[in-house]
């Protein structure tokens, strides 16, 4: 795939948003479990209501982009993450 996806799920629907084209794929799962017809243009409040949800996610979510962490690790959290191949 290209871009930067994200996706939301709900018993009914599903909505992959690709935030480098701004582009989406709306699926309903009731009718298209296997996601091969995308409804999006004929279904703009459920595509709409449901991005709305992804990016409001995507702004609580996440951290301000300012080139350091707040964060402060014991050595045994550094420990476990140089493990993972988290840190160097």
């Amino acid at each position: 795939y290209e871009g930067l996806r994200y996706a939301i799920r709900t018993a009914d629907w599903k909505l992959i948003l690709n935030l480098d084209t701004g582009t989406g794929e709306l699926y309903d799962l009731r009718s298209d479990p296997l996601e091969t017809h995308d409804v999006g243009a004929q279904h703009l409040d459920v595509y709409n209501a449901l991005r709305d949800r992804i990016l409001a996610w995507m702004r609580d979510m996440t951290p301000p982009l300012s080139g350091h962490s707040d964060a402060t690790l014991t050595e045994e959290e550094r420990e476990r993450l140089r493990s993972l191949g988290y840190l160097n």
